[in-house]
This record gives structure tokens, sequence and C-alpha cells, in this order.
């Protein structure tokens, strides 16, 4: 999971490099005890504009209670835990994980259901105060931590929905593609 979350960070904080992943003093909604069965299959995150060829991408099969991802040669299996969750939040899944440096806090995507395909939207935190729309509907605060401060965001279900909808919702996003089997 760590590879297809930075995947899907690395290409989002290219197309917006004053953006980074928001952190979460706790994942949105309420956890799933797994997958929902509309989410499980095979499907493939393209690589390149140009591919339609599931073997230029990363191949990605989920099952009730994880995923397994395969990029080249390589395979990485990832299962829902305590660091790794499925959620709901209003009509909207989630998923969520620990956030790689900071393990008190929590990196989110919000996961739109189309008919072949799924839409995920990263949620991200603007570096600059004036163009932060998260912060418009989560409180941001900040912690001290030795000499560094960590920016993070009280999560808050019913704002973070009106978050998505009025800000993020229908925006460019990354795309997984069903395969047919």
């Amino acid at each position: 999971m760590k590879n297809l979350f930075w995947v899907l960070s690395t290409f989002f904080l290219i197309a917006a490099s004053s953006c980074s992943m928001a952190k979460l003093d706790k994942y949105p909604g309420a956890k799933l005890d797994s997958i929902p069965s509309e989410f499980r299959g095979h499907f493939y995150f393209k690589l390149g504009k140009n591919s339609k060829d599931p073997k230029d991408s990363v191949y990605i099969v989920i099952t009730k209670h994880g995923w397994k991802q395969h990029e080249n040669k390589r395979t990485d299996e990832y299962k829902l835990s305590n660091d790794v969750v499925f959620s709901k939040v209003g009509k909207y899944f989630v998923m969520s994980n620990k956030d790689e440096n900071t393990k008190s806090y929590w990196n989110s995507w919000i996961i739109l259901q189309k008919k072949n395909k799924f839409e995920i939207y990263p949620v991200v935190s603007i570096n600059q105060p004036t163009n932060d729309n998260l912060s418009k509907y989560l409180i941001r605060k900040i912690e001290v931590v030795g000499k560094d401060s960590i920016s993070f965001y009280e999560m808050n279900d019913e704002a973070f929905v009106k978050y998505f909808e009025k800000e993020i919702k229908g925006s460019k996003t990354f795309e997984i593609v069903r395969i047919n089997k």
C-alpha cells in the first residue's frame, strides 16, 4: 500500500508542488471490517497517458481484507489493520493509513466508484495559508516536536464531507480502471 500511496502522492505532488498530504488527527468516518464487494476485483493504475495496456501499469487485485499490487517484477501485499483503514463517511468511502513520518496522524484518500473505474482524491494541505481550502472546513493546528513543527487538522466528519463536495470532488484526480476477468 505504501507504494500505491506513494505513486498517487507523487503524481499529485508534482502537479501541485506547494501541496503535501494533509495530516489528520484521526481517520474520517466509521471503520469498516472489510472492503465492500463493489471495490473488489482486478484493476490497473495507468502510469502513462497513452498506455491502455495493463502490462504497462500497476496491476492491483483488491480482496475482502486487503490488496496486492504488482509493478514490474515486484509484488506488495497490504492488509487492513489498525494502521490501514477503509472507512465510510456520509456516502463516501475513504482509504487511510498512518502517516509515514508521524504515526500519530493519518493520510486519507476519498474513493468514488464509477462504472468501470474508481476516482481517487488525495486529501492535501496547501503550504500557503491563504490558499489552504482544507482549513476553511477543518481546524488546522500546529504541534511542536523537538525543533520541528507539524501542521495537522482536527477531523470532523461533517466538515470533511463538505470540504470534499465543495472543494475537490470532480477536480483532476487519479483513476484505477477495472479489468474484466
